[in-house]
């Protein structure tokens, strides 16, 4: 089980910036709309299971999540560091592409 805090700030990250539904966001986390709900309204958890449904269901990198929803504060210094420089590795790349 994932923080009260880490787990609300991740389902506010997914509704306000990534445009997500409560459906959306239960569909892509393998998990249903009342436990969305609940997590919402503080009464549970997201768990490590629907961190990685959500993580294969939309391609998405764990260190571009944690980057882009501000969840750095959250994690361990070692794997905040190792965040960054993924992070870092992909803007580097990017800035490559483009030229």
């Amino acid at each position: 089980m994932l923080s009260q805090g880490l787990s609300t700030d991740i389902i506010k990250y997914l509704q306000e910036k990534k445009g997500m539904s409560i459906d959306d966001i239960a569909k892509t986390m393998d998990s249903t709309n009342e436990h969305i709900q609940k997590i919402i309204n503080k009464k549970t958890l997201l768990t490590a299971k629907n961190l990685k449904s959500y993580f294969n269901n939309t391609n998405t990198l764990f260190w571009e999540l944690a980057t882009e929803a501000n969840l750095l504060e959250y994690l361990p210094l070692k794997i905040k560091k190792n965040v960054i420089l993924c992070q870092q590795i992909s803007q580097s790349i990017e800035k490559k592409k483009k030229k």
